[in-house]
C-alpha cells in the first residue's frame, strides 16, 4: 500500500497529526493477510473460553446450586445462551467481514460513540484478562513448583512477553501457536474426563435419585449462572479474524456453531466426570475439585499433571487475547478512534504496534495489580456488548434490508429475540446484585466521552488536510 504524501513542513497543525498517527495511513505498511481458515478459527474459539475457568467454576457452582440436577440444567443452559449468540454474530459477521470483533457491527449500526464504548471496553476486558491469565498460570506452576511463587509476577510478565514476541513474528506463528496450545488443553481435559469414566466411584446424589435436591432460590441460581456464562464467554472470538478468513461468509457460521458445541459437550463432559466421582457437597467445598479427579488418578504426580493443565489451559487463553485485542485496536485505529499507528501491519500480517501496546498494558497491569477493578466490571461491559450486538442486528434489518446476508439468522425475529431478551435480563441482574459493577461501568462509559471527544475532533483536523 502507498504511503500517504508528505504533509508540508509549515503546516504546524499538519505535524501535529502526523506526530500522533492521526494522518491516512500513518505508518501503515502492509495489509493484513487473508490466509485463515476454519482449524483456526474453531482454535481460537476453543481456546478463548476453555481455560482455568473449567477447573475452578464447577465448585463454585456447586457450593451456590447443590443439586446435581441444577447444575448440569445450568451448564446446558449457558450452552444454549451462546447459541442464540451465535445465530445472531453469525449473520452480522457473514454479512460484513472486517476486523475489529463486535465493535464492528455496533460501530455499523449506531455511530462512533457507540462503537467506542464498545471497543475500548474490550480492549480494557482483554488487557485485565491477560494480566489474570498469566498469574493464574503461574499460580497453577506453583502447586507442583512452589519456589515459582517467590518470583510470580516476572514469571508472569515473562509469560506475556514471550507470547507476544511469538506473535510479533506474523499470524503463521500466533496461529501455530493457537492451534497446538487448543489442542493440547483439549487432550489433557479428555484424558481427565475418561479416567474418571472408568474410575472407581462411590455413590453421589447423581446415582441415588431419592436424595431430595435443597429448595434453590433466585439469588443462588442468578450467581451461578454468572459463574457458567463467564465460562462460556469468548465463543465469538474467532469473528475478529473475519477479514482474514479465506472464506468468511462459509466459515463463520460453521466455526462459531462448531466451537459453542464443541465446548458445551467438553463442559458437560468435566462436569459428569466431577459428579460421579465426587460428592456434590465435597464439589461444593474445593477451590479446584478437579484436582480431587486428578490425585486419585495419578498419584503422587498429581500436582505435576494439575500444574501443567492449569499452565496449558491458561496459556492458550492467553495467546488467544494477544491475538483478539491488536485487530479491535487496529480496527479503532483504521476509523481515527485510535492513533493511526494502530493500523501498522508488519510483513507477517500482525498489527505489531497494537500488539505491542496492548502486551505493555498486560504487563503492566500484573505490575500493578490494577487488573482487579476492570475484573470486576468485565461482566457487565461484556454484557452491555453483546446487547449492542442483539440491537444491532434489529437496526441494520431496518436500515440496510438490501444488505447481502450469505448467513440469515435462523427464526428471524423469535430466536433473535430471545438472544436479546436473555442478555437484556443477565445485565440487568449483573447490575442489580452487584451494584459497584453498574457504578464502575457508567464510569467507564463516562471517562470515554472526552476520549471521544478528542478523538473525533483529531480526526475532522486530518480531514480537513487531506
Amino acid at each position: 500500500m502507498a504511503r500517504a504524501p508528505s504533509v508540508p513542513h509549515g503546516d504546524g497543525r499538519a505535524m501535529g497529526i502526523q506526530a500522533i498517527g492521526l494522518e491516512p495511513d500513518a505508518g501503515r505498511q502492509h495489509d493484513l493477510l487473508r490466509i485463515l481458515g476454519a482449524v483456526f478459527g474453531i482454535a481460537l474459539g476453543i481456546g478463548s473460553m476453555v481455560g482455568a475457568g473449567i477447573l475452578r467454576t464447577p465448585g463454585a457452582v456447586a457450593a451456590a446450586v447443590p443439586s446435581p440436577w441444577w447444575i448440569v440444567a445450568l451448564w446446558i443452559f449457558g450452552g444454549v445462551h451462546a447459541l442464540l449468540g451465535v445465530n445472531v454474530v453469525a449473520e452480522l459477521f457473514s454479512a460484513d467481514p472486517r476486523a475489529g470483533g463486535l465493535y464492528v457491527p455496533v460501530r455499523r449500526a449506531f455511530g462512533d460513540f457507540a462503537g467506542l464504548v464498545v471497543g475500548w471496553s474490550d480492549v480494557l476486558a482483554n488487557a485485565a484478562s491477560a494480566a489474570a491469565l498469566a498469574i493464574v498460570g503461574v499460580e497453577f506452576l506453583a502447586f507442583a513448583w512452589p519456589g515459582v511463587a517467590r518470583v510470580a509476577l516476572a514469571l508472569a510478565s515473562a509469560t506475556i512477553a514471550a507470547l507476544v514476541a511469538i506473535n510479533a513474528l506474523g499470524i503463521r506463528e500466533g496461529r501455530a501457536a493457537q492451534i497446538v496450545a487448543t489442542g493440547l488443553k483439549t487432550a489433557l481435559l479428555a484424558v481427565i474426563i475418561a479416567g474418571a469414566i472408568f474410575m472407581p466411584s462411590g455413590p453421589t446424589p447423581l446415582e441415588n435419585p431419592r436424595i431430595s435436591s435443597p429448595v434453590i432460590g433466585a439469588a443462588a441460581l442468578f450467581a451461578a449462572y454468572q459463574l457458567v456464562y463467564g465460562a462460556y464467554s469468548g465463543w465469538y472470538g474467532p469473528v475478529y479474524f473475519a477479514e482474514e478468513d479465506v472464506a468468511p461468509a462459509r466459515n463463520i457460521p460453521r466455526v462459531l456453531l462448531g466451537v459453542v458445541a464443541s465446548v458445551m459437550l467438553l463442559y458437560l463432559g468435566v462436569n459428569f466426570a466431577l459428579l460421579r466421582g465426587i460428592s456434590v457437597a465435597e464439589l461444593g467445598k474445593s477451590d479446584i475439585p478437579v484436582r480431587i479427579l486428578i490425585d486419585r488418578m495419578f498419584g503422587p504426580f498429581g500436582a505435576i499433571i494439575l500444574a501443567l493443565t492449569g499452565f496449558v489451559l491458561v496459556v492458550g487463553c492467553l495467546n488467544s487475547a494477544l491475538l483478539i485485542a491488536p485487530r479491535t485496536m487496529y480496527a479503532l485505529g483504521r476509523d481515527r478512534l485510535l492513533p493511526r499507528i494502530c493500523t501498522q501491519v508488519g510483513a507477517g500480517g500482525t498489527p505489531q504496534a497494537a500488539l505491542l501496546l496492548f502486551g505493555a498494558a498486560g504487563i503492566a497491569m500484573v505490575a500493578t495489580g490494577s487488573f482487579d477493578a476492570a475484573f470486576r466490571v468485565m461482566g457487565a461491559l461484556g454484557g452491555i456488548a453483546l446487547l449492542a450486538v442483539d440491537l444491532s442486528l434489529f437496526r441494520l434489518r431496518g436500515r440496510e434490508p438490501g444488505l447481502k446476508r450469505p448467513f440469515q439468522a435462523w427464526f428471524y425475529p423469535v430466536l433473535p429475540l430471545a438472544a436479546l431478551l436473555i442478555d437484556s435480563l443477565l445485565l440487568c441482574g449483573i447490575v442489580w446484585y452487584d451494584p459497584t459493577s453498574g457504578w464502575i461501568t457508567l464510569a467507564t462509559v463516562a471517562a470515554i466521552l472526552p476520549v471521544w471527544w478528542l478523538m473525533t475532533r483529531a480526526r475532522a483536523i486530518a480531514t480537513d488536510l487531506v
